[in-house]
């Protein structure tokens, strides 16, 4: 767990070792660091009911996935 407000996502230790871009979510599976929501959700959900086989649903979960990170997450999450 990073605290944001004490700035512990831009520390050379996290920036170096965690995520570059000084961002969370991060997922962290072992030592691998996995940054960017998406890929987190992508990640845990690989193999599930929750990613659809046929073609075009599976685009479409990507096209609510993308919507959410370019239109919802800038507008509405990081103005907490």
């Amino acid at each position: 767990s990073y605290d944001i407000q004490k700035g512990e996502t831009r520390t050379a230790a996290f920036l170096d070792g965690v995520n570059p871009n000084g961002r969370i979510p991060v997922l962290q599976i072992g030592d691998d660091y996995l940054p960017e929501s998406g890929a987190a959700c992508l990640y845990l959900a690989d193999g599930s009911p929750l990613i659809p086989h046929d073609r075009f649903d599976r685009a479409d979960m990507l096209h609510w996935m993308f919507w959410e990170q370019y239109n919802h997450e800038p507008n509405v999450a990081t103005l907490r």
